[in-house]
């Protein structure tokens, strides 16, 4: 049974386990890689100022990234399927605008989403799953950006609550990655990204205790798979971000607190969803074919490890 088969057998059925112009340009002169296997299908991927110098889709052949008319031209070409939880979200959203703008076909799962779902609901999550591959056959792309954020200090965390922010944060990324390895695998290659935070390194407020072990746990899941599913072909990584003004930051956050960690970020400007976004589009290029495994952090150098 081969490494993945093993990790969508785990616990399925178990009773008992209930602004994408500027993000491209961030990622621009990414170089084309050769692929450790063939594949058997060509996908687009986005290849800024790459083979020939001319940025734009390019056609994935197994072997190189070869430009081609985006209108159609180069033959017969399968777009890449990406899935983003927490699409309708500030930072989903970007994540999901900028992978549209590189040629993916973009399934967003969230509340209010195309695919409506609730993250924090097993059978939900795999329902859902089995939705996005029938309406569009494959995920070559998982992003998993949704997440709880419940506030609870360790004398008033009830189980609910630490039920609910790991479900939606930890478990639901578990299904989702049971549901869409076994076909990435099937074609040799595939992106996992997990939306985590830079609070794992330093937590800013003891009432986020559900909410930075949910990311840090994240962390571990990725590296997990790292090893797991290497040799399928497929890339598992994180980004943390740093604090950001997105409106639900906003709602949550007191401004002095956003000036705070300003001061403290090695870089002196806020940071936008965009941000998180091109690293993101970096991640699931084939310029990033050989990183796994690994957490970005893209927090303006707040967290410098």
């Amino acid at each position: 049974m081969r490494a993945v088969d093993r990790i969508s057998h785990f616990a399925a059925g178990d009773p008992d386990h209930d602004a994408p112009a500027r993000a491209l340009h961030n990622v621009a002169n990414l170089t084309p890689l050769a692929s450790p296997r063939p594949h058997k299908h060509a996908v687009n991927a986005y290849v800024a100022g790459g083979a020939g110098g001319r940025g734009g889709l390019a056609r994935y052949t197994g072997g190189s990234l070869v430009p081609t008319d985006v209108a159609g031209g180069g033959g017969d070409v399968v777009s890449r399927t990406a899935v983003v939880t927490g699409g309708a979200g500030a930072i989903g959203g970007a994540i999901a605008s900028a992978l549209t703008a590189t040629g993916h076909t973009v399934a967003i799962l969230d509340r209010e989403a195309d695919f409506g779902v609730d993250l924090g609901d097993e059978t939900a999550v795999r329902t859902t799953a089995a939705r996005v591959l029938e309406t569009h056959g494959r995920c070559d792309v998982l992003i998993h950006a949704a997440a709880a954020f419940d506030r609870a200090s360790l004398a008033d965390l009830d189980a609910a609550t630490w039920r609910r922010v790991q479900a939606v944060n930890v478990e639901s990324a578990l299904w989702l990655c049971q549901a869409f390895a076994p076909g990435m695998a099937d074609r040799g290659s595939g992106r996992i990204v997990f939306i985590v935070s830079d609070t794992v390194w330093e937590p800013p407020a003891p009432d986020l205790l559900a909410y930075v072990a949910s990311k840090a746990t994240l962390i571990g899941i990725a590296r997990t798979l790292a090893r797991a599913l290497g040799r399928e072909g497929i890339t598992v990584n994180c980004v943390a971000p740093g604090l950001t003004p997105t409106p639900a930051a906003v709602a949550d956050t007191p401004p002095e607190v956003f000036a705070e960690v300003r001061a403290r970020q090695a870089i002196d400007r806020s940071l936008v969803p965009d941000d998180i976004a091109a690293t993101v589009a970096f991640l699931v290029s084939e310029g990033a074919g050989a990183i796994t495994g690994q957490t970005l952090c893209a927090d303006g150098g707040l967290v410098l490890r």
